[in-house]
């Protein structure tokens, strides 16, 4: 017989993937970007539309899985962002249009500092595997309560609007 603190996490984990299915496949988005990130980043699981494969390329080599890395390239279009920068790469870079990569190399304590430099800037920025250890777990809601715009969560990966002129509305996808 299973002990109860088991069946509690599992009843737990479940519940958060309830909230997930709510806008699977687009079901329940009342925002045609969102609509369009559902249907041509996340459904998209392995085909990439396009032919731009650089941020695949690099995300590959640093150890994203193939899905997510064919959903955030997908999403890279999508959001016609003009270049992408990589973990410490973002306190240098001064110009909009660009895509912030944060990987698992990031301390989760810098994901507020990230929020909080990319205010000024209009970037998309991109939390990879949100949900690798519990830290950056809650670093990743803390970021997220803390930024002012449209945020995204798709389980492998979280997308934080900047700047777009959106309303504050976090979707789970």
């Amino acid at each position: 017989m299973k002990r109860v603190p088991q069946r509690i996490a599992r009843a737990v984990r479940y519940g958060r993937t309830f909230g997930h299915v709510r806008h699977y496949r687009g079901h329940g988005v009342h925002s045609p970007f969102v609509y369009r990130v559902v249907r041509e980043v996340v459904m998209r699981k392995r085909e990439i539309t396009g032919d731009d494969r650089e941020l695949f390329d690099t995300l590959r080599i640093m150890g994203v899985s193939r899905k997510r890395s064919a959903q955030l390239q997908n999403l890279y279009a999508l959001c016609g962002c003009g270049r992408y920068v990589v973990d410490d790469e973002w306190f240098e870079y001064k110009e909009d249009g660009a895509m912030w990569i944060v990987s698992k190399r990031v301390d989760p304590a810098m994901l507020t500092e990230v929020v909080r430099h990319a205010e000024s800037h209009q970037v998309v920025i991109c939390i990879v595997y949100p949900r690798s250890n519990s830290k950056r777990y809650k670093a990743t809601r803390k970021a997220i309560g803390e930024h002012h715009g449209l945020s995204i969560d798709s389980i492998g990966f979280v997308v934080l609007m900047c700047n777009d002129n959106r309303c504050k509305q976090h979707i789970y996808i």
